[in-house]
């Protein structure tokens, strides 16, 4: 008989151990699927480009473990009270501005909190009578940032439908939820910066090419008004040297003609748009009879002279049988400085 009750003790204690080592494999299945899950949400959310993203995707992940009937993530910025509704998976939770109080505060610390009589709390018995029929189990935890203030809440229809095993699953997801929104909202942060400054490049850029077709407009008006009148006096004198003078007369005339055409050419080179935007002068080179391009600025630099009672005589020791290339314009504005 004491055989039978031992061997009947030893078979109940066998199923026993059984039984446990099929709960314990069974939680460890949950587990790991469990952690495939959380390395699958970190994957898709470090490819999200937005809160909405992580939270949409951390909602695909939650409902394969915890059985709630809504999914609402709250927010605000950091100098706000009230918190609104981001994103919510029933509509009439939308547009919703929900209040600041002590379950939240924990829940923005860092705690994943569990209620059984959520409408007792003053965050949620502000609510009207219809939106409350659907808050009778929460769970709620918080991620704060340099930014925003966020709040999950898992919304359960049913009394006592939320389990502490429910809330630890919320809770192992938390840091992951945490790391993500603070790097999107770095990214997003960086994104506004690039923004603004892109902007502001495109604003200076649109400026300076205004400022460029008013200078061109303004050169070309310049060019015509001031060449017309130097292009007309030319004319007249050109007329003036086939006319009957004196010899004093013509060579008045020869020196007028040279310093109306030597301006005409430096005012030419002032209102080249090309010229001033390269910083260079190409020289317009040519055979010139160098003894006449000296005479005739030494002549003008002479009639200055007598206007100020100052003798000045000069020799040139140039072989007038030769001709030199060069550019006699640039040659006669070095003369003349």
């Amino acid at each position: 008989m004491t055989d039978n009750y031992l061997e009947i003790y030893q078979q109940e204690a066998l199923q026993e151990a059984l039984a446990e080592l099929k709960q314990a494999r069974h939680r460890e299945k949950l587990l790991a699927d469990e952690n495939n899950a959380i390395l699958s949400a970190i994957s898709a959310m470090s490819e999200a480009k937005n809160r909405n993203e992580i939270f949409s995707g951390l909602n695909n992940v939650l409902k394969k473990y915890i059985d709630f009937d809504d999914f609402i993530v709250i927010t605000r910025e950091s100098s706000a009270q009230a918190f609104k509704t981001l994103i919510s998976t029933n509509h009439v939770f939308e547009k919703m501005n929900w209040s600041q109080g002590n379950v939240t505060d924990r829940a923005l610390n860092g705690e994943c909190i569990l209620l059984f009589e959520p409408l007792h709390l003053s965050e949620f018995n502000h609510l009207n009578s219809f939106i409350q029929s659907h808050v009778n189990s929460v769970i709620l935890t918080g991620i704060r940032s340099e930014v925003t203030q966020n709040i999950i809440l898992l919304i359960g229809a049913q009394k006592g439908q939320f389990s502490i095993e429910n809330k630890e699953t919320l809770r192992r997801f938390r840091p992951l939820i945490e790391r993500a929104v603070i790097d999107i909202e770095t990214k997003e942060k960086l994104q506004r910066i690039v923004d603004v400054r892109t902007a502001q490049l495109a604003k200076a850029r649109e400026e300076s090419e205004k400022a460029n077709q008013a200078k061109s407009e303004f050169l070309a008006m310049m060019s015509h008004e001031i060449r017309t009148p130097l292009n007309s006096v030319l004319g007249m004198l050109d007329v003036l040297t086939h006319s009957q003078l004196s010899i004093e007369q013509r060579e008045a005339l020869n020196q007028m003609e040279c310093s109306a055409e030597l301006l005409l050419a430096i005012i030419s080179d002032i209102l080249d748009l090309s010229k001033i935007e390269s910083g260079r002068f190409h020289l317009n080179e040519q055979w010139v009879d160098l003894s006449d391009v000296v005479t005739n600025l030494i002549s003008q630099k002479k009639q200055t002279a007598i206007n100020k009672n100052i003798n000045l005589d000069f020799t040139l020791a140039l072989d007038n049988s030769k001709q030199y290339w060069i550019d006699s314009t640039r040659l006669s504005q070095i003369l003349l400085i």
